[in-house]
């Protein structure tokens, strides 16, 4: 029964008889992961990483393409009976089941945190955004501040693995050991991979670091200038990175990804932000399942190129790509 040639069969077979609805609309009231306009996912494990900050482990019915590491994807949460969507990076590594890491901040990020539980049925939009591993191996480095970690995580998890023998620093800004996301799995495999080099600064006990001071970057990576360096975490500590590499020549090789405060706010009728928007850049209604425009509501609001309510866009040399956070 597993054989492509049975199943198209079969599912040719299943929309003759349902016509004309579409199969999966039939399909739904047996499995909670099937839908005719929406891929759905049922979390099969909760992890605390830090007190405020909870990994979310899934499973994605059809509809669903495997992420690439760095990439993000929008997620539909029902919160009091309102269906709400905020895209959320992947942090689990390529080629196996995705997982979300998030932070309480806003809404969505603090209904996730403190209210899911396994079993819980999540909508998602598929994977996508250009925040990306080099195709070639190259020495690495990441300028991550906070919760920017989570894509570079999903990059970490899947490269190290994939060449044991990488040359990459990691310069993880984090308010202190406890808030710091990963802090002891960043640790393991720094120990199973001696190429990895993971060097955390803790604000509360250095104050903060000034990723724009050349001399100060060299005290923690000397040879910072010749590497491809990725930067994740909240705006004036990525554009403090940028100041930084033009100064040695233009943007960094690698690619940015910026972080902002959630807006927290109850809510109204006709305010919720919808999956099948137009955004810029991306064309009308891209990725939506079912292929169906669905119209945006008129108070979500519309986020620069590259920006949103907390995690937000990358850049790299083709451009800046959207990604909200919370």
């Amino acid at each position: 029964m597993g054989h492509p040639g049975i199943k198209g069969f079969f599912r040719a077979a299943a929309g003759i008889l349902s016509y004309p609805q579409d199969p999966r609309s039939f399909a739904q009231v047996f499995g909670s992961l099937t839908s005719a306009h929406y891929t759905r996912g049922r979390i099969t494990h909760v992890r605390r990483e830090t007190p405020d900050t909870v990994t979310l482990f899934f499973t994605a019915g059809e509809g669903w393409i495997p992420h690439r590491a760095g990439q993000w994807a929008r997620i539909g949460v029902e919160v009091d009976g309102k269906r709400i969507w905020r895209p959320y990076s992947i942090s689990a590594p390529e080629h196996g089941d995705p997982s979300i890491t998030v932070k309480a901040q806003g809404l969505v990020s603090e209904h996730l945190v403190e209210r899911t539980a396994p079993g819980n049925v999540l909508y998602l939009e598929r994977p996508e955004g250009q925040f990306l591993l080099p195709d070639t191996p190259t020495e690495l480095l990441f300028m991550v501040a906070g919760s920017g970690i989570t894509p570079v995580m999903s990059m970490l998890r899947t490269l190290m693995p994939r060449r044991p023998d990488h040359d990459v620093v990691l310069v993880y800004v984090s308010r202190s050991r406890e808030s710091c996301i990963f802090h002891d799995e960043i640790l393991e495999l720094a120990d199973q991979f001696p190429g990895l080099r993971p060097v955390f600064w803790f604000t509360e006990e250095r104050g903060r670091l000034d990723a724009s001071d050349a001399d100060a970057l060299a005290e923690l990576c000397p040879d910072h200038a010749d590497r491809v360096t990725y930067a994740s975490g909240p705006d004036s500590f990525v554009s403090a990175v940028e100041d930084l590499s033009r100064s040695h020549g233009g943007p960094p090789r690698g690619g940015t990804l910026r972080c902002h405060q959630a807006v927290q706010r109850r809510p109204t009728r006709g305010s919720l932000v919808h999956p099948f928007r137009d955004d810029p850049g991306g064309g009308p209604g891209r990725n939506r399942p079912g292929g169906r425009r669905t119209r945006a509501t008129p108070a979500a609001p519309r986020m620069p190129y590259g920006h949103l309510p907390q995690l937000s866009g990358s850049l790299d040399g083709r451009g800046r790509d959207q990604h909200p956070h919370r």
